[in-house]
């Protein structure tokens, strides 16, 4: 045999050894770092990627475990450890490799000098003061590249964000002398000037202009704000008035500094129908019918009527709503209504006209109006008709994650109301109502629901006092055990009348067990009485729950601890707040 074939053959063995019966799965560990440079180690390793196959050839294995330590040093270097000790082991253990790296970081090297410097109209930016102020790196930091990196992200980003289009970096370096222990940034950056609103157009035919130009928070001429053109497309969005609101800065077509502003509208169907049914434990079978006319003229008011019928009450009502100054946060609302509706054991029919002033402040909600009620009670054979003017003052927040189904969430209201006869009224009265619920997630799946709610009349005699005004609880939403309004003071006859103070609280735990369906269990209390002192009814149940496209479904069984009554079954559909 010659020499070449020789090799070749002994070649061929050296592959087939090698190569046969070498492969199997590789194990990596990590000994030694924190678990963010653990991350970015395994990021860097290619003897990693190869763990992810259950069958890799030997030699594959053992050239990715000898480029391994290198490429630990350079995993640890954006993290700001240059000279790391980095012992390796690479063992077969019957069918895998067990490769393991024992690092030592050594010392960490800090940021020695930042140098950061503006030219350009920026440097009398306070946003850009601020934001070198809390820049992601500071002498005496860590060395951290990425930091280093965000750092040079958020500047170039508030001058995008601010109007300084033609910034540009003079310097942006970051120098590192591990032997010399230094570590020098220096971020120098000519913002250049900044862009102001040129002519801002509405693309839309539905409104007038001069209506939707009250939405501005900027005019012509001011400096430029990416985040005055991101509000004004939400309070647009949120109008009610278009299905879709894009607004755009045309860099493109800036002229002397000045940036264009088009408002991309699609509007949305100028009518809205609605119509549903169901039933409730408190009010029996219900249906509810609305339409909606969300533009009635081009100055953006909306009528809208509704009606309701179930079992304990029918109620329609129109009213009609007219944006004030600010329409994202001011309107004015008029409305008419007849009710028909039990309270306690009696039965009310009543008339209302009214006018009220709803404003937004942030999270809150102030709502001031007057209202005018003509009543006719019956209560046994008791009948009466009254008429009052109640003027009334409302405050509101109100926080959620979800909607549907939130996991923290909150909310808060008062109510204050009265009449006197000076406004023609047939009752001297005076009543305050305060609410408030809270959701929070408290486990996985679980959370906890509470609720209480507190009212007080100051009243001469509360038999004077509507139906419509007085206190009344018990049923799904209140006190759950007691039937619908079935608390509160009775007359000689045993009839629930209401009364002048209220007070109801509940807590209940729920858990999401399978899917959307769960369980809960729940105690309530409350009562209604004459007296500010009063016993309060309790009861304690379980329940089970569904999780609806709509809101949570809840079928409870609730058993009053203060009475000797049967069970009640409660059935409620909703939303928590």
């Amino acid at each position: 045999m010659s020499a070449r074939a020789l090799a070749a053959v002994l070649g061929l063995l050296f592959l087939i050894v090698s190569m046969g019966g070498a492969h199997a799965a590789v194990e990596v560990r990590v000994e030694g770092v924190d678990e963010e440079a653990e991350r970015n180690i395994r990021a860097f390793l290619q003897i990693v990627r190869l763990s992810a196959d259950d069958d890799v050839r030997a030699d594959r294995v053992r050239r990715a475990h000898r480029r391994a330590p290198e490429q630990i040093r350079e995993a640890l270097e954006p993290l700001g450890y240059y000279r790391p000790q980095v012992d390796s082991e690479l063992k077969r253990e019957e069918d895998r490799w067990l490769a393991t790296y024992t690092v030592d970081p050594g010392d960490l090297l800090r940021f020695t000098e930042i140098d950061v410097r503006l030219t350009g109209e920026g440097v009398d930016d306070g946003a850009f003061r601020q934001a070198v102020d809390n820049l992601a790196i500071g002498e005496g930091d860590r060395v951290h590249h990425g930091r280093y990196e965000q750092a040079k992200r958020d500047l170039q980003s508030l001058a995008v964000r601010r109007g300084y289009f033609d910034a540009r970096w003079e310097m942006r370096r970051l120098l590192v002398d591990p032997a010399a222990g230094r570590a020098e940034v220096a971020l120098h950056m000519d913002t250049g000037p900044r862009y102001r609103y040129g002519a801002i157009a509405f693309e839309q035919d539905i409104l007038d202009d001069d209506f939707l130009r009250r939405y501005l928070r900027f005019a012509e001429g001011d400096p430029y704000d990416r985040r005055d053109l991101l509000d004004l497309q939400f309070m647009l969005g949120d109008s009610d008035y278009f299905d879709a609101v894009d607004v755009v800065a045309d860099r493109d077509g800036a002229d002397t500094k000045r940036v264009p502003v088009r408002v991309q509208t699609e509007p949305r169907a100028r009518d809205r129908y609605t119509w549903g049914i169901g039933w409730g434990t408190d009010t029996g079978a219900r249906t509810r019918v609305g339409w909606e006319r969300r533009r009635v003229n081009r100055q953006g008011h909306g009528f809208e009527v509704e009606g309701e019928l179930a079992e304990v009450r029918r109620r329609f009502g129109v009213a009609y709503t007219i944006p004030l100054g600010r329409p994202d946060r001011e309107r004015l609302i008029l409305d008419a209504r007849f009710r028909r509706e039990e309270f306690g054991d009696g039965l009310s029919r009543t008339n209302e006209v009214g006018a009220r002033r709803v404003r937004s402040y942030s999270r809150w909600q102030l709502t001031e109006g007057v209202l005018f009620e003509r009543s006719r009670d019956t209560l046994g054979d008791f009948r009466e008709t009254r008429q009052i003017i109640v003027p009334h003052l409302g405050l509101e927040q109100r926080q959620r994650d979800d909607a549907v189904y939130p996991s923290r969430a909150y909310r808060f209201n008062i109510d204050l109301r009265g009449s006197t006869r000076e406004l023609a009224s047939d009752v001297n009265f005076a009543q305050i109502r305060i609410g408030a619920s809270w959701v929070r997630k408290i486990l996985p799946r679980t959370r906890i629901l509470t609720r209480g709610e507190w009212g007080a009349s100051a009243v001469g005699e509360v038999g004077r006092l509507p139906l419509s005004q007085r206190f009344f609880t018990g049923g799904d939403a209140t006190v759950r055990g007691f039937s619908y309004q079935s608390l509160g003071p009775r007359n000689e006859d045993g009839d629930v009348i209401g009364g002048r103070y209220l007070t109801t609280a509940s807590i209940e735990l729920e858990r999401l067990v399978v899917g959307n369906w769960g369980a809960a269990i729940f105690t309530d209390a409350g009562n209604v009485a004459n007296e500010r002192r009063m016993s309060l009814e309790q009861s304690a149940g379980v329940g089970a729950r569904w999780r609806s496209p709509v809101g949570m479904l809840r079928v409870d069984v609730a058993q009053s601890l203060t009475t000797d009554d049967s069970p009640r079954l409660h059935l409620s559909l909703g939303v928590d707040l």
